[in-house]
């Protein structure tokens, strides 16, 4: 059993409240990038054994180096005990670290959750309105749009307005307010499918992981990112390459409710095996272990 241990160091002061996790076994470094893909950080990369990235760009040089490796898919909860537990209070104490903590009290709390399977022909999207993701929106607007026509369908979602109100081209129909991110996670487990496409700068989506631990079936766009394990088409989830295939994947979820059943089961397997945190904590250690660490 791995224990861990907050130190504050100078040395990486400048990553405090930053999608990094940086940490030390023996006198091995290792860091977690949970940021949206941009650029390999030079500085922690030729500082660390390994750098773990949640969004681990296939198309993108830096992101192949040799230290690299991808992670699972995983999502926000609230951990507020963990993190007054963890971290030297005298140190986080700011403006910052009240920030931080009330967007941890807005998240739901982590359960492994049973396979919900539902048996309505209600689905619920909801979704940001990017500015410089005009690809992404287009995707998701076709995937509401056609659920919002499609006779047998009950939808509830569409885009969140921004709050310069700048609509991006986004029809005003699509339009919603932003739903509580604990309300989002009770909708999104009624839903009876789940739509992902790769997010901001070809990011990993949160809301996979989501899907996964309730045992959704999920249409996706092909991922932009690596995965340590693949999700298989037909297997654990299913991938359309255009908008056009949208309605008759609905139409086949609605129609054989056997099938789609038994994706959304092997989807949970996969977040069993893999997405858990403890089977997350494994895997990186696992990886450790491995090289010797």
């Amino acid at each position: 059993m791995a224990k861990i241990k907050y130190v504050f160091s100078p040395r990486y002061q400048e990553y405090n409240f930053t999608p990094f996790l940086i940490f030390s076994i023996g006198n091995q470094i290792v860091v977690i990038d949970n940021d949206d893909p941009r650029i390999v950080d030079t500085q922690l990369y030729e500082a660390c054994t390994f750098y773990f990235c949640s969004n681990k760009l296939i198309a993108k040089t830096s992101y192949q180096q040799i230290k690299v490796r991808p992670l699972y898919p995983h999502y926000p909860i609230n951990i507020i005990p963990l993190y007054l537990r963890l971290f030297n209070l005298k140190t986080l104490i700011s403006s910052r670290f009240t920030k931080e903590l009330y967007i941890l009290s807005r998240r739901p709390r982590y359960k492994n959750k049973k396979v919900r399977h539902t048996y309505d022909n209600y689905v619920f999207f909801s979704c940001s309105n990017w500015k410089n993701e005009q690809e992404a929106n287009a995707i998701r607007a076709a995937f509401i749009e056609t659920c919002k026509s499609h006779p047998a369908i009950k939808f509830e979602g569409g885009f969140t307005s921004r709050k310069n109100n700048n609509l991006n081209g986004i029809d005003t129909s699509l339009i919603v307010n932003k739903y509580h991110p604990k309300k989002f996670s009770k909708l999104i487990r009624q839903s009876m499918i789940g739509f992902n496409n790769p997010a901001v700068k070809g990011a990993m989506s949160w809301r996979l992981a989501e899907y996964l631990n309730n045992g959704t079936f999920i249409l996706s766009y092909p991922f932009k990112i690596e995965l340590p394990t693949a999700l298989v088409h037909k297997e654990h989830i299913y991938y359309i390459k255009n908008t056009s295939c949208i309605k008759a994947v609905l139409n086949a979820v609605i129609d054989n409710r056997s099938h789609a059943r038994q994706v959304g089961t092997n989807a949970k397997d996969y977040f069993e095996r893999y997405c858990t945190p403890e089977a997350q904590a494994n895997y990186i250690l696992k990886t450790l272990s491995t090289a010797g660490i």
